[in-house]
């Protein structure tokens, strides 16, 4: 569980990447930890980008501003997954699979 107010709820987001295949969209979304729904709701403002019903801009500012009243909706769980933990200085054959994400 989470402290309000406590190093524990600090949930950061340290790299995004966005790539198309084909009909499919990756959304690669890299962080220390995940509230619930955190990274369904990231990728449903995200969409909410790539279909110009915000810009960029308005998309950092909601991340900001910490409200999710103001993030797009939370997409489905379906063709979420997660890809495993990272350890600092352990690698894990996931490698490869990221690398079709660039």
């Amino acid at each position: 569980s989470c402290l309000v107010g406590s190093e524990m709820c600090i949930r950061d987001s340290f790299e995004a990447k966005v790539s198309k295949r084909g009909d499919l969209i990756f959304f690669y979304i890299k962080g220390n930890a995940f509230m619930l729904n955190m990274v369904r709701i990231i990728t449903g403002t995200l969409i909410d980008v790539g279909i110009s019903k915000i810009n960029i801009s308005q998309f950092k500012n909601i991340i900001k501003m910490k409200k999710r009243t103001s993030a797009g909706k939370t997409i489905s769980a379906n063709g979420l997954y997660f890809l495993g933990p990272e350890y600092n200085e352990l690698d894990y054959a996931k490698e490869a699979l990221l690398n079709e994400l660039d």
